[in-house]
């Protein structure tokens, strides 16, 4: 009873604390004690999950519980029956501190999105970003996989993740035809997705300076065994490095397989055939079809002004087709780039330019928009100001960056810069439109003008009086 009560709690107290109060509650019962060494006995008794559970937590506890899966049937596919029928998506952050490639500044440690195949264990789309997970990290994880391999899988096996739950995700694959098989949160319910994780990280991560091993004893840890100072890896090297590595293990003999996930994929392609219903061209209506729409979905297209889409006005000469009426159509917008939006207007895909200071939100993304949106919401003082948002004032706001990018470089503007190279993607391998087209009669662009960067001479004289 006294375990239970003053040992087995959040506070985790130290065995004598609770060995103290039992020998208090004998001598005000008169009940004869024991030593401290029967009492000890007596909690190495008591089941250590168990154990752990009452002072830690779940999390903690589950390392200690008895987790094979083998001879479980698992409510959902582990391995598929061909070769993408099925695929574990998943997320991890990485334990490894990266810097910039511009000023070597520290960013900190960037998420893995990995999509891996069950049937053939070959890695067929990943992304690496700064950002938490989320749709942008899907996108350009979908986008790779497409380009690939040239499918789109039957079945996503995901975990209870909730951009895996958003309208986005739950959209994209319903429009090809696929489904979605939810697991338990819990890394042994994941074996596939989680192993690998777990390879990649023993393998790759741990052998590269600035992984965050030493952390794991943070009192140990001296200064010049800190990861922020001996890191030196950018995120576009380490996204050249996981590739290579993810190359390496697909032409590998795999031990679950006796060969390789290449000829594994490659072998069931040939056997099993090639489903014509599954194949997916990487072109235009794809990358349309991956980016993410607005939060209602469809906007009100004006004749005259066009549409809004999160707080900027855009605008194609097709509008002027609706004549003096208003009509809802469909949107999609690029988070790496809010200068432009896609609206389907008459059965195709319109490219909407924004209407104004087109030089200062080209290349902007949609992560650091909305940064700055914050924080300018946070430093207003009246209600107004925070609500009347105009394009000419939001402008302003992206002009003045300059004054704060030296706060900015360690901050979300740095990380944006730094994940461009790795979410930009390649053109589309074919521009022939199936169902639908892009109209490309767009007025040109406005020449996008270099940001302001700083450039400091040290050799300038310093003045007398500094």
């Amino acid at each position: 009873m006294t375990l239970e009560e003053h040992y087995l709690n959040k506070k985790s107290p130290p065995l004598s604390h609770a060995y103290g109060l039992f020998l208090h509650a004998c001598e005000k019962s008169g009940i004869p004690t024991v030593s401290f060494k029967t009492f000890s006995s007596f909690s190495k008794s008591i089941d250590m999950a168990k154990k752990v559970r009452a002072r830690s937590g779940d999390k903690a506890a589950y390392q200690h519980e008895s987790g094979s899966n083998k001879g479980r049937k698992m409510p959902w596919d582990l391995s598929g029956q061909f070769a993408m029928d099925v695929v574990h998506t998943d997320h991890t952050q990485l334990d490894i501190e990266l810097v910039s490639a511009r000023n070597g500044a520290n960013l900190g440690r960037p998420w893995l999105t990995l999509f891996l195949d069950g049937f053939s264990r070959k890695p067929v789309g990943f992304s690496v970003l700064y950002d938490p997970p989320s749709y942008r990290s899907l996108m350009i994880g979908i986008r790779q996989m497409v380009k690939n391999t040239g499918y789109f899988p039957a079945s996503f096996v995901v975990d209870g993740g909730k951009e895996f739950q958003s309208v986005y995700f739950e959209t994209l694959v319903a429009c090809k035809g696929g489904s979605t098989q939810k697991r338990e949160g819990k890394p042994r319910q994941g074996a596939l997705i989680e192993r690998y994780f777990g390879s990649v990280t023993s393998q790759v991560i741990d052998r590269l300076k600035g992984n965050t091993q030493a952390t794991k004893n943070v009192r140990q840890m001296s200064r010049d065994m800190n990861p922020k100072n001996s890191a030196i890896w950018t995120l576009e090297s380490l996204y050249a490095a996981l590739d290579s590595f993810f190359e390496l293990y697909s032409t590998s003999d795999h031990p679950a397989l006796g060969c390789s996930p290449d000829y594994q994929f490659e072998r069931s392609l040939a056997q099993d055939g090639v489903r014509q219903v599954r194949k997916v061209d990487y072109n235009s209506d794809f990358t349309i079809l991956t980016c993410p729409p607005p939060r209602r979905g469809e906007v009100v297209a004006d004749p005259c002004r066009g549409i809004r889409v999160n707080f900027l006005d855009y605008w194609h000469p097709a509008f002027r087709s609706f004549g003096g009426r208003k009509e809802k159509v469909s949107v999609r917008y690029d988070p790496f780039d809010i200068g432009y939006v896609y609206a389907f207007v008459k059965g195709s895909w319109i490219k909407c330019q924004v209407i104004s200071h087109y030089e200062t939100f080209h290349g902007r993304t949609e992560r650091e928009f909305n940064c700055l949106l914050e924080e300018h919401r946070k430093s207003s003082a009246g209600v107004n100001a925070s609500r009347n948002l105009t394009m000419h004032r939001i402008a302003q706001w992206f002009s003045r960056i300059h004054e704060i990018e030296d706060e900015l470089q360690a901050g979300q503007f740095a990380r944006d810069q730094e994940q461009k190279s790795a979410a930009v993607e390649a053109q589309p391998a074919s521009q022939e439109v199936v169902h639908t087209t892009i109209r490309e009669d767009s007025p040109p662009s406005i020449p996008c003008h270099s940001r302001p960067s700083f450039e400091v001479d040290f050799s300038a004289p310093i003045p007398e009086d500094f």
